[in-house]
């Protein structure tokens, strides 16, 4: 693994949905990537003493992206780990107890809420003040937002989800052309080889855009 040549620091980053797997952690991932979705938030809350040690190992320009509880989205708890992570996407699952509450609430306090559609594909590009994430290889990129957020998963190859080379030119392509349109860009890769995926991705949109 070769590494990374980043493309503009405040308007486009690309990282995987966690860092779980990578062979020296989160210090060694952020070498790599400068952005990651944390999942496991979904599930439980870690303890900030665990979100404090995050943010030692990252540099200032590294970003945190949360996914909001299942249960209960907007807890104090939260509120307070998205502090002290400096944490500006929040994506909330679809269908999932109050989100739409969810989603205007952290509009209100001045995050930017990502909206996580069932089965991954959305037909809106926006709810509101909340991104409709997507994945440009399973449906048309609809509107022109000013922001975009896309979460990468693929096809599936069993239980798995893969890129295959032709389906990794077209989604540079694609993304290629958003990042062309839009103010700010974030691809958040879950694809079963990820940091593979998400390294070739930067490492050729920052050839081209």
């Amino acid at each position: 693994m070769n590494s990374r040549q980043f493309l503009d620091e405040e308007k486009i980053k690309i990282g995987c949905g966690g860092w779980n797997g990578f062979r020296t952690g989160l210090k060694g991932y952020s070498s790599y990537y400068n952005f990651v979705e944390v999942n496991c938030t979904y599930y439980a809350l870690p303890p900030i003493a665990a979100a404090l040690s995050w943010k030692d190992q990252v540099s200032p320009n590294f970003e945190f992206a949360l996914k909001a509880p299942q249960k209960d989205p907007c807890s104090y708890e939260f509120i307070r780990l998205i502090e002290h992570l400096e944490s500006e996407y929040i994506i909330v699952q679809e269908g999932n107890r109050n989100y739409m509450q969810a989603l205007d609430t952290f509009a209100e306090i001045g995050l930017q809420p990502v909206l996580a559609p069932r089965g991954r594909v959305g037909v809106r590009d926006s709810v509101g003040k909340a991104l409709v994430s997507g994945d440009p290889l399973l449906y048309p990129i609809p509107g022109n937002h000013t922001s975009r957020y896309f979460r990468i998963f693929g096809v599936h190859a069993g239980i798995l989800h893969h890129l295959g080379s032709e389906m990794k030119k077209d989604l540079t392509r694609e993304l290629v052309n958003v990042a062309k349109k839009t103010e700010s860009m974030r691809v958040a890769v879950h694809t079963f080889s990820s940091f593979e995926d998400a390294l070739w991705l930067n490492s050729l949109l920052a050839q081209r855009v």
